[in-house]
C-alpha cells in the first residue's frame, strides 16, 4: 500500500524493452502452440515412437561389473580417510579379503568395487568401497558339512 501511495503513476503505461521481448516470445510461442494443436495426433505418435527407441536404447546401454548376489550373499562397504590414496585404499580391501575367507570357510570369494562408477547412480564417495561376499550355496553347504 505504502508503495502504490509513494511512487509516481507517471509512465505506467509506458512499455519496457523487456515487455516488448516477452510480447515477441509470447507471440512466437502462441503461433508454435496452435500449429502443434492443429498435428496433435502425430505429435503424439512421434512421442510416443521416441520414448519406445529410448526404452530399446535404454536396454543395450553398457553397465559397471558388480555380481549378481545369490542367496546368502552379501556386501559390504568398507571407508577410508578422505585424501586416502588407491594403493592405500586397494591395501585395506585386500586385508578385508583375506580375513574374510581366511576367518569363514563357506566364503569362496571377495570381488571389491572402489570409488563411484562413471555411470552416475551409485552415489558412493571415492574413499568408499563395495566388497562383494560370494559365499557356498545353501544346498552347497549341506553336503560339506
Amino acid at each position: 500500500m505504502m508503495s502504490a501511495i509513494l511512487l509516481s503513476k507517471k509512465g505506467i503505461n509506458k512499455q519496457t524493452i523487456s515487455d516488448k521481448v516477452m510480447g515477441r516470445l509470447e507471440r512466437f510461442y502462441q503461433d508454435k502452440l496452435a500449429k502443434a494443436l492443429r498435428h496433435s495426433k502425430a505429435i503424439i505418435i512421434s512421442v510416443v515412437g521416441l520414448f519406445v527407441l529410448a526404452i530399446i536404447l535404454m536396454t543395450t546401454l553398457g553397465g559397471e561389473f558388480i555380481p549378481a548376489l545369490e542367496e546368502g550373499d552379501f556386501a559390504v562397504e568398507t571407508r577410508v580417510l578422505t585424501g586416502t590414496s588407491l594403493e592405500a585404499s586397494m591395501e585395506v580391501c585386500l586385508k578385508a579379503e583375506k580375513v574374510l575367507i581366511n576367518k569363514f570357510p563357506e566364503v569362496i570369494k571377495v570381488v571389491g568395487k572402489t570409488g563411484s562408477g562413471e555411470i552416475p547412480t551409485d552415489p558412493m564417495p571415492m574413499e568408499a568401497t563395495d566388497l562383494m561376499v560370494i559365499s557356498v550355496k545353501f544346498t552347497e553347504k549341506i553336503w560339506i558339512h
